[in-house]
């Protein structure tokens, strides 16, 4: 029981205090969020969405079918 009670006095304040030295400055935060944003264009600049881009176009019947020779034919 006194070498668990040890060892838990000697291993507390390192996971208690040993978490704080991680403070970033707003220069790192600034480049962290630039980094992050390009590297989301860089890897998705390439990607096509088909629903936006797809364009039907229809041409008119250069033949007019309800024309009285055709009918004959």
């Amino acid at each position: 029981m006194k070498k668990l009670l040890l060892i838990a006095v000697i291993t507390l304040p390192f996971f208690l205090f040993g978490q704080d030295y991680n403070v970033m400055s707003t220069t790192d935060i600034l480049i962290n969020t630039v980094l992050e944003s390009t590297g989301n264009y860089l890897e998705h600049k390439n990607d096509v969405d088909l629903v936006e881009n797809l364009e039907i176009q229809t041409k008119k019947d250069s033949i007019d079918w309800n024309d009285t020779q055709l009918i004959e034919w």
